[in-house]
């Protein structure tokens, strides 16, 4: 699903955000992405989701070189990707069906289509009674689901995560972690950047990346068992163009 080959990345100072980077996810795996802050958690994601581009190195992302996909082809790249940020981005003066259904008006899927899919993933989410509230009417825990909610109504491939329980309280936080591992249980990779050691004792088997100073560092404990192969991935090309 995801492959880095000697990828670095610096926005121009003395420091690189991410230096000689050699990693592969495969398909259907859970990885905790951790590190201190600063470390390159958050530039990592960035770079697999083609906000970002690598200063040196190649990344593939589902079979694709992120790097020769035409600007005008991003849109559909990143239909398969799923996102979640700290900060849950909702819109205030939008019903919770507006925020999830949002991806879904863009891309002109017809409205009806729109609320059986933002339905059925609410209630997946156990929010399927919400579907009119407005952000401000929900907890923090419910808002957090909201924005789950939003990155699953593609049906993504693959979930990347950026400290999604930065401000939660433990209980809310293992509750929000139980879904992804839900939602991989199904099929999705799940990257997940988190400073949060406790949280991932939970997780004993997920596969943990150590990232200190960009550099990728070792970590003592369980990688977790090794995912079956991923096939696809052999074909990948570097042409994004088709």
């Amino acid at each position: 699903m995801i492959k880095l080959y000697k990828v670095n990345k610096s926005f121009g100072g003395p420091r690189m955000a991410l230096r000689q980077i050699d990693l592969q996810i495969p398909r259907g795996q859970f990885t905790f992405l951790t590190g201190p802050s600063g470390a390159g958690k958050t530039t990592f994601l960035k770079l697999i989701f083609r906000e970002l581009l690598p200063t040196e190195g190649h990344l593939i992302v589902g079979g694709r070189n992120t790097a020769q996909i035409p600007q005008r082809y991003l849109p559909f790249f990143r239909r398969s990707i799923g996102v979640v940020f700290q900060d849950v981005r909702l819109l205030p003066r939008k019903t919770v069906f507006e925020n999830v259904s949002l991806v879904l008006r863009i891309q002109g899927v017809p409205k009806r289509e729109q609320k059986r899919r933002a339905y059925k993933v609410l209630k997946t989410l156990g929010l399927g009674h919400r579907m009119v509230a407005f952000p401000k009417e929900l907890s923090g825990g419910e808002q957090q689901r909201i924005a789950i909610a939003r990155a699953l109504i593609n049906e993504p491939k693959l979930l990347l995560a950026d400290e999604p329980t930065g401000n939660l309280d433990p209980d809310l936080s293992l509750e929000i972690m139980e879904i992804f591992r839900e939602i991989n249980s199904r099929g999705t990779t799940v990257v997940v950047a988190t400073h949060d050691r406790g949280l991932m004792e939970h997780f004993p088997d997920a596969r943990r990346i150590h990232l200190v100073r960009g550099q990728m560092a070792d970590w003592a404990e369980s990688p977790g068992p090794e995912p079956p192969v991923d096939d696809e991935e052999d074909e990948a090309t570097d042409s994004g163009d088709h």
